[in-house]
C-alpha cells in the first residue's frame, strides 16, 4: 500500500477515535449535570444541529406537499377582450362568484384572462392566437368583449344560442338586452340565421364595479364550454 494511503488511513482512524472519545466525555459530562445544566448543555452543543435538521425536514416536507397536493380545478374560465378589470375587484369577483356557485375555494377557482387587446391593424396576432388556442382547447367558457369584436366571433359560430339556455325569469329580466347575430356557414358568404348570442352588460352593476370601460360590453357562452350550468349561473350572478 502506498505511503500516502497508509498515512491518510491512519489520520482518519485517529480522527474517528478522537471523535468517539469526545462523544464519550460529553455523555459522561451530561449525566453529571442537574436539570438546568443539562438544558444549557443541550442548547450549547445540540440545539443548532437539531434546528438545522428540523428546518431542513420542514422545507423538504413543504416542497413535497407543494408538488403532490391537488391543484384547484377551474370551475369557469373567462376571457375578457378589450377590457381590463381592476385587480382587487377581479379577486373579489372570483371569490364572490365561487360562493354564489356554492363551490369550495380550496378545491375550485375562477380563471379570468382579461386585457386581451384586439384591434384591426394586424398587430394583435399573438393575442388572437392565444384566445383561439384557449377556445379550441375548451379553456374558455365565457367570453366578454365590445360589440364589434363580439359580433365578429359570433359570426364564426363561437357562441351558443342563449334562447333555450337561460331560465325563464332571467330571460324576461334581460328583455331588450339580448344581442342577436347570424352565423357564416361558408367562407365568403354573408351570415345567415338569427341567434341570441350575447347579452349587454351595460345594466350589470356588478360588471360596472369591475372596470372603468365606458363602451358597452357583451357576454356570451362559448360552444366549447364544458361548464354550461355554471356559465349560465355566472350570467345570473351578474344580473342579480
Amino acid at each position: 500500500m502506498p505511503k500516502e494511503t497508509i498515512e491518510k488511513t491512519k489520520l482518519e482512524d485517529d480522527a474517528l477515535l478522537y471523535q468517539k472519545r469526545e462523544e464519550k466525555k460529553d455523555r459522561e459530562k451530561f449525566k453529571e449535570l442537574d436539570g438546568k445544566g443539562k438544558l444549557q448543555f443541550f442548547r450549547d452543543y445540540y440545539l443548532v444541529k437539531v434546528l438545522i435538521v428540523v428546518i431542513a425536514a420542514a422545507l423538504l416536507g413543504s416542497v413535497i406537499y407543494t408538488m403532490v397536493k391537488p391543484r384547484p380545478e377551474a370551475a369557469l374560465n373567462v376571457a375578457v377582450v378589450n377590457d381590463q378589470w381592476e385587480e382587487q375587484a377581479r379577486e373579489d369577483f372570483k371569490t364572490d362568484l365561487l360562493d354564489y356557485l356554492g363551490l369550495d375555494a380550496g378545491k375550485n377557482t375562477i380563471e379570468v384572462m382579461d386585457a386581451l387587446w384586439i384591434n384591426e391593424d394586424g398587430s394583435d396576432m399573438a393575442t388572437r392566437t392565444k384566445l383561439m388556442v384557449n377556445i379550441s382547447a375548451g379553456m374558455v367558457d365565457v367570453m366578454i368583449a365590445d360589440r364589434e369584436q363580439f359580433l365578429s366571433y359570433a359570426e364564426q359560430g363561437l357562441f351558443v344560442d342563449l334562447s333555450d339556455k337561460l331560465p325563464a325569469q332571467l330571460d324576461q329580466k334581460l328583455d331588450g338586452q339580448i344581442l342577436k347575430s347570424g352565423v357564416i356557414e361558408e367562407e365568403g358568404q354573408e351570415p345567415t340565421g338569427e341567434y341570441s348570442v350575447g347579452i349587454s352588460l351595460e345594466n350589470s352593476g356588478i360588471y360596472g364595479s369591475l372596470t372603468n370601460q365606458a363602451e358597452p360590453m357583451y357576454i356570451g357562452i362559448t360552444t366549447s364550454t364544458k361548464n354550461m350550468e355554471d356559465a349560465v349561473k355566472m350570467i345570473q350572478y351578474l344580473f342579480q
